[in-house]
């Protein structure tokens, strides 16, 4: 039994060695929008934006570009012509999305920029959105950051909880706005 778990130990470290990119990955979400909930427009209208500033993410290396995006959503009313898009703030360009599907339009994109999710549907509804981006950099380092990101009830204070596949990357954050 010894012998096998040395076997194993071994055949895992060869699998790290022969694909950094295992090692190198992490996950970073966004976390959720500010505000939380994003409220859907009428037909053919845009609702008031949810946003995710990650422009002076201090946990995302500069230089990092996208190589996936996801929105993930759930709705209270989803069956209701419900559409999800997500934009770059900064030029209001963006794509219609459906939850945790990959957005490949943003591929090599800078990933610290603001980020905005809008919806609109045939009747009154809201979505609550989490963003999750995989990322490398120049350098050749890979990831995917994810956190779970909450705002105060006083929106003072953000607090993100970040983790990655390696134990030792596990920390949370706070930071006062």
């Amino acid at each position: 039994m010894k012998k096998f778990f040395s076997i194993l130990t071994l055949v895992i470290a060869l699998l790290l060695v022969a694909n950094p990119v295992i090692a190198a990955t992490g996950t970073y979400q966004a976390g959720e929008s500010s505000p939380s909930v994003v409220i859907a427009g009428r037909a053919n209208l845009w609702g008031a934006p949810g946003y995710w500033d990650l422009t002076n993410n201090p946990n995302i290396p500069d230089g990092a570009i996208i190589t996936g995006i996801y929105e993930y959503w759930t709705s209270q009313y989803p069956n209701t012509g419900l559409q999800v898009a997500l934009f770059r703030s900064s030029t209001g360009s963006g794509y219609y999305t459906t939850s945790g599907a990959d957005i490949p339009g943003f591929a090599g994109m800078p990933v610290k920029q603001k980020w905005e999710t809008r919806c609109n549907a045939q009747v009154s509804t809201w979505i609550w959105p989490v963003l999750t981006i995989r990322w490398s950099t120049p350098d050749s380092a890979n990831g995917v950051i994810e956190g779970v990101t909450t705002l105060s009830q006083d929106e003072s204070t953000t607090e993100t909880t970040i983790w990655s596949t390696k134990a030792s990357d596990d920390f949370v954050l706070t930071l006062d706005e």
